[in-house]
Order: structure tokens, then C-alpha cells, then sequence
């Protein structure tokens, strides 16, 4: 115990109470990246501060030279520690390692300076006093340090403590490789210092998260003097987690805003990129750059989702007028969801045992079902394989064969997914099994799927030793992949409805291979990319209008001569024409006190007197409207005689109704509406007037009645 608290003592001393590394920990930027692998050396009892280390090599011979106290000013250390930076910028250890780290370099980027250059450009910027480091502190740091928090965040305290220290070196590195060359240049170099997680991550958590999303500028939203084409404004940030050096690209990635009440959406945007990166090179237009690197969020800021964002499309935009907003009571509820949708990634390892059935028989081991292990992903690649493996040890053939089941799920409840691919990596010890006695194994060089004892995959063409599916296979498992008979391309997966499991019989290959009697670990892969969409729910908000504490709401728009039939005619909540008619209707628990009129779009102080009772409909009719012969019958003959009159004894043209009356009156039966001074109707029944000076409508009259 003595030993381990003399080693963190002995390393405090060295980063922290010496006034050389004092005095270098204030230089900008680098020096702060000097104290936390300071703070990470005394936590683990080993030097890691390699930028420490950089900062000595380019200092200790300026210093020195400083009479009197220029030896206080130089670290007495010669050697370089557990590490150093060669001149390709890479970190090797001591003791002959090396860590390249770079996989997925992104091809429109330079290499960035040599470190002949770093140095050369460090040593110029300490001596001017660091004075140009200024103009580009804010977005490393910003970039840098939110990071870092991150990754010690949420890093077990000793168990990845090697991988965190390990990152933490390597994103030293990537600064004094990138000064100089902006932000862009470590973003780069921390993708390719990445790792995908596989078994060795289970119990990390990775997957898109959607850490804030709000509309407008809180919980509720005043539309009172706003306009039909006023923007909501939407703030998210979407956030891409690494794990020290382990982490997932989210590619492809974009999102989309709707405003739901129930089961009722009114609107939607449709898919909007994000403004992120460029990791493939592939992309172009609006999806050039939204590609997430692990460690790093997309921001939205108050982003108004309009015709003028580039993405957004003509009656997708996010108003108040298309979300159906604009008539509210004192106060409404509507609902607002976030959708995520990215390219992701899963693998998983299946460890399986393989030995003699004489061997299984005499230990007694029983057969079991294993499932594979992996990292805590949104959708998750499973395999499940029934273990142990037997073979007989006298006759050198399968006894109990590997049967695998393979497929691609979550559990989470906010999730749902479409599969891109699945990609299975055997063992070299097992095979397909055959279905001809004489024969242990397929031969899939000349592959034939009737040969098989039973499998849905098939030897890869372009993975070596990997399986992929069958085409028929293929067709019940990703979307679009055949629009004949299989799932169509708009559908999805989710917690309720899992794909099949893929299914395959595998033999111990005991032709080709030895495998040892008393047991051996063979070990199966498996890959799946996938498309997931995850759902942000924001919860009930408010809409309301301030005016209401003057006026009575909700507000009305009438209908007109160019919408009148076409908005008598709606008979469903989803005929388009229904959202006109539930304008012009003073309805709903708002309505009890009945309703103010306006005539514009807009939610303004209403510019008329005129009220509605609850349950009456607006109309705004003119001379020309109430005299076209084809309505003759739906107004009265006095009323249509006397139209100059009437329109210009009502205040803007309004009159009210209720809906059942105008439907009646206008069946073309014997029942009209009449309207009075004030503008309200009233159903009147419409008697035929005989014509006494037509002899033969008389006779006509007296024959009918004779009949009678």
C-alpha cells in the first residue's frame, strides 16, 4: 500500500510541484492539455504526459540559456518517459510499440505538417509569446475540452483507464500535429485513432443521443399577433458518443420535426441533413457534411425550417399556419416529436466449445443455447449457436453439429430500423454441413443451397470467408431489396416486430482440421449495418393567445365563395378541405362562450363585432355570391331579391349558420335559409305558389286533389 501511494506522491511532485512544469502548464492550449495528462499521470502512477514531454524538448535549450535562473527553469529529466512522438506524429511506446491508429483517413484532407515543421512552428510561436495561438484557442478548445470531459466522464475509474490514457496521448498528439492547420485537422485524427467496440465494449452505451430539443423559446407558444407564415423555431443537439478510443461513425445523418396532437400529424418537414461532416467523401448537395464523428454533436441553434433553409421543401416548412396553430382557444396542447435517422454499425463475437462426444459423455456436459456478446449499440447483430460441437473419436465424423441462428434486433422502445447487410465470419475449423451422407462439408467453391443440411446463408463474393445471406433470405430482411415479394422499402422494424432468425447448420470440419478431444473455444463474428430511426419525444406543450384575455376565443375565419363548397363537401378529418370547415366552426371545449370572427390569416384583434354561438360555422358572402343562380336554392327569394341590402347591412359580408341547416337547404328540397339584419340565418320552409291565372295548373290542381 505504501508502494502505491509513494508512486502517485512521487508523480505529484513531478507534474505539479516543480516550478519549471509550473510555469509551462500557463502556456495556452498545450499547456492545458499538459495538466490533465498530468492529473491522469498521478492517477495511474505512470507518466503519460507526453505533451509535457514535447514542450521540454523545444523549451529546456531557450531556457537554459537564461543567466541565474535559467536552471530552475529547465526539467532535470534527460530521458523521455514511457513514450514520445516520432516524426510522423505517431505515439510509440518504449518498449517498441507503436500506435498508427489511422483507418479512415478522410481522402480531402492533408497530412498535415511534418514534426521537423511542428517543432519548428512551436518553437517560433513560444518565443513571439504565443501571441498567434490566440486566433484559433476558442475553436480548439471548445472542440478539445468537451471531449475530453466526456471521455473522463463516463470512463470506469481503473477497468478502460489504459484505453482512456491511451486516447488522451494520441489527441495530445493530434494538437502539436495540427496546430496550425485548424479545428478540421483533429477532428480528422480523432476518427482515425478510433476503434469500433465488439465484445470487448459490453455494457458501453453507443448510438446517437439526442441531448436537448426544444421549439420556440420554451414550453409554450403565444401566436397573438403572429401570422400563418411566422417560423417555429427548433433547437436540438444531436450527440455521437465515444468510449476512449472505441466509437462508432454515425453516417448519413438527418432529421425531421413533426406536430402531433394524438394520433393526428400536422405537419412535417421531411428529412433534413444535419450540418456535420464529411467522412465517406461520397456525398454531395445538402448531404455533404452530415456525418457524425464519435465524440462529436450537431447543434441547431434557433434554426427556422422554411423554404429558405436549403433543405426544406414547399408545404414542409415548420410555421405556425401549417401546423395548424392558428386558431386556438385560451389554450391548446399539440406535441412535438424529433426524429433521428443514421447510418449505423454493430458486430458481435460468439465463443462456442468444440470437443470428442466421447469426452462431452464422460464429463457429462450438456448442450446448451449461447448467444454472442457485444457493445450496448441502438440495434444489435445476435447470434445464437447450440454448444458444444461433437465429433466421434474413432469414426473422426460430426456427432452433434453447430447450428446457428443469426439475426439483427433492439430493445429499445424509441427505435426502429432497417437492415443494410449481415455479414457472418465462421471459424475455419466448421463448415456447411452437407446433405449427402458421404459428405461432411459443402463445397463452396461451387456452392449449391439444395446441398445444404439446412442454411440461409451463402459464401460471400466480396469477403473472404465471410457468409452472407440468400437472395430469397435477403428479401425478409431488407426493405426494398425485392419489390416483388419482399418487404417494401418504407418499412421498419422495431421492438414489437423482429426480423427472422436466420438459420444454419454448420459440421466441425474433421476432414481438414484437427481439433483437440478434450475441448477447444472456436470463435464466430458477425456485422450488420443498419439504418436507425430514433423518435425524441418533446411531450405535450402549450399553445395559447394572449389576446384571448381581451377577446373572446377562439377566432373564426369564414368561409368564402371560393371555398364553400369545397369545404361542405369534406366528410372525414383527412379530407384536405376538413381543416377549412374546422376554421370557420366555433367548436370545441374552448367554445362554450362562443367565438370571436377575424378575417385575415392572421391571429389579430378581431376587426369585426360579430360573434358566433358554439356550433356555428362563418360564412363572408357578397351580392354576386347570394344571386348566383346555382345557390338560388339555398337562400330564400326574399333574401336573394333584397341582396345588395342584406350584404351591405352586415358588417364585412359575415352571416352564421348551423352546418345542419345548410346541408339541408342545400338537399334541394323545400326548406331555404333566410337572413336577418344582425347577419344570423334561420331555416324557413319554401311553400309553391300556385299560379292562379294558368288555367291548366288549376285543372291540375283539382285532378290531383280528385285523386285524393
Amino acid at each position: 500500500m505504501s508502494g502505491f501511494i509513494e508512486v502517485r506522491k512521487r508523480q505529484f511532485v513531478e507534474h505539479f510541484l516543480r516550478i519549471d512544469k509550473i510555469l509551462k502548464k500557463l502556456i495556452p492550449v498545450v499547456g492545458q492539455a499538459s495538466a490533465i495528462l498530468g492529473a491522469v499521470s498521478v492517477g495511474t502512477g505512470k507518466d503519460v504526459d507526453i505533451v509535457g514531454e514535447i514542450i521540454d524538448d523545444i523549451l529546456d535549450p531557450i531556457l537554459g540559456k537564461i543567466p541565474v535562473v535559467g536552471k530552475f527553469l529547465v526539467s532535470k529529466d534527460e530521458e523521455s518517459g514511457d513514450s514520445y512522438i516520432d516524426s510522423d506524429g505517431n505515439v510509440v511506446m518504449t518498449d517498441g510499440g507503436r500506435d498508427t491508429g489511422a483507418r479512415r483517413r478522410n481522402n480531402s484532407s492533408e497530412e498535415g505538417v511534418s514534426g521537423g515543421k511542428v517543432i519548428a512552428l512551436l518553437a517560433g510561436v513560444f518565443v513571439i509569446g504565443g501571441i498567434l495561438m490566440f486566433t484559433v484557442v476558442g475553436d480548439y478548445t471548445s472542440y478539445a475540452g468537451g471531449g475530453v470531459m466526456d471521455s473522463l466522464a463516463v470512463s470506469p475509474a481503473m477497468g478502460t483507464l489504459t484505453e482512456e490514457v491511451r486516447y488522451q496521448g494520441s489527441r495530445a498528439a493530434g494538437f502539436a500535429r495540427c496546430v496550425g492547420e485548424g479545428p478540421h485537422c483533429l477532428e480528422e485524427y480523432q476518427l482515425n485513432q478510433t476503434s469500433r467496440p465488439g465484445s470487448e465494449s459490453v455494457g458501453q452505451q453507443y448510438g446517437l443521443e439526442v441531448r436537448n430539443f426544444e421549439l420556440g423559446a420554451g414550453e409554450s407558444i403565444d401566436v397573438a399577433f403572429e401570422g400563418p407564415d411566422q417560423a417555429i423555431p427548433v433547437v436540438f443537439d444531436i450527440h455521437n458518443p465515444r468510449h476512449g478510443i472505441r466509437g462508432i461513425e454515425a453516417m448519413n445523418v438527418s432529421y425531421q420535426v413533426e406536430i402531433r396532437d394524438g394520433s393526428t400529424t400536422y405537419c412535417n418537414t421531411g428529412w433534413v441533413p444535419i450540418d456535420g461532416y464529411n467522412i465517406s467523401g461520397e456525398a454531395d448537395g445538402h448531404y455533404e457534411n452530415n456525418d457524425l464523428i464519435p465524440g462529436t454533436s450537431a447543434s441547431s441553434g434557433f434554426t427556422e425550417l422554411t423554404t429558405d433553409h436549403s433543405a426544406i421543401e414547399e408545404g414542409q416548412e415548420l410555421t405556425l399556419g401549417n401546423c395548424r396553430m392558428m386558431q386556438p382557444g385560451s389554450s391548446e396542447t399539440r406535441n412535438a416529436v424529433l426524429q433521428v435517422k443514421y447510418d449505423y454499425f454493430s458486430q458481435t463475437t460468439l465463443n462456442f466449445e468444440a470437443m470428442s462426444e466421447q469426452v462431452r459423455v464422460s464429463e457429462q456436459i450438456q448442450t446448451q443455447n449461447l448467444d454472442s456478446v457485444t457493445a450496448d449499440t441502438p440495434v444489435q447483430a445476435v447470434l445464437g449457436v447450440s454448444s458444444p460441437a461433437t465429433f466421434d473419436e474413432d469414426e473422426g465424423e460430426p456427432m452433434q453439429p453447430v447450428s446457428i441462428g443469426a439475426t439483427v434486433e433492439t430493445e429499445e422502445r424509441d427505435v426502429s430500423y432497417q437492415v443494410e447487410d449481415m455479414l457472418i465470419r465462421p471459424p475455419g475449423r466448421i463448415c456447411i454441413a452437407s446433405s449427402e451422407e458421404d459428405e461432411i462439408c459443402v463445397d463452396e467453391d461451387s456452392f449449391n443451397a439444395d446441398e445444404t443440411q439446412s442454411c440461409s446463408f451463402k459464401p460471400s463474393e466480396e469477403h473472404e470467408n465471410g457468409l452472407v445471406l440468400q437472395d430469397e433470405d435477403k428479401s425478409r430482411l431488407m426493405a426494398g431489396n425485392d419489390d416483388d415479394d419482399g418487404l417494401p422499402s418504407d418499412y421498419w422494424f422495431d421492438r414489437q416486430t423482429q426480423p427472422n432468425i436466420f438459420g444454419c447448420v454448420f459440421n466441425l470440419d474433421t476432414e481438414n482440421q484437427q481439433i483437440t478431444p478434450s475441448g477447444e473455444t472456436l470463435t464466430m463474428h458477425m456485422e450488420s449495418n443498419y439504418t436507425a430511426r430514433l423518435d425524441e419525444n418533446l411531450g405535450n406543450f402549450e399553445v395559447f393567445n394572449d389576446l384571448c384575455r381581451e377577446h373572446n376565443c377562439p377566432f373564426v375565419l369564414p368561409l368564402n365563395e371560393e371555398n364553400f363548397e369545397d369545404a361542405l363537401s369534406a366528410t372525414s378529418e383527412n379530407d384536405p378541405n376538413y381543416a377549412v370547415m374546422d376554421r370557420a366552426t366555433c367548436d370545441g371545449t374552448a367554445a362554450a362562450d362562443g367565438c370571436g370572427v377575424t378575417i385575415t390569416d392572421d391571429i389579430s384583434i378581431p376587426e369585426i363585432e360579430k360573434e358566433l354561438d358554439r356550433d356555428q360555422t362563418a360564412l363572408q358572402v357578397t351580392e354576386e355570391f347570394l344571386t348566383d343562380p346555382a345557390r338560388s336554392h339555398i337562400f330564400t327569394e326574399e333574401t336573394t331579391e333584397n341582396a345588395a341590402e342584406v350584404v351591405e347591412e352586415l358588417e364585412e359580408g359575415v352571416i352564421s349558420f348551423e352546418l345542419e341547416d345548410m346541408y339541408e337547404a342545400s338537399a334541394l328540397n323545400s326548406k331555404a335559409l333566410h337572413i336577418d339584419d344582425d347577419g344570423q340565418t334561420t331555416l324557413q320552409e319554401v311553400e309553391d305558389e300556385e299560379d292562379e291565372d294558368d288555367p291548366e295548373s288549376s285543372l291540375f290542381s283539382d285532378f290531383v286533389s280528385a285523386l285524393t
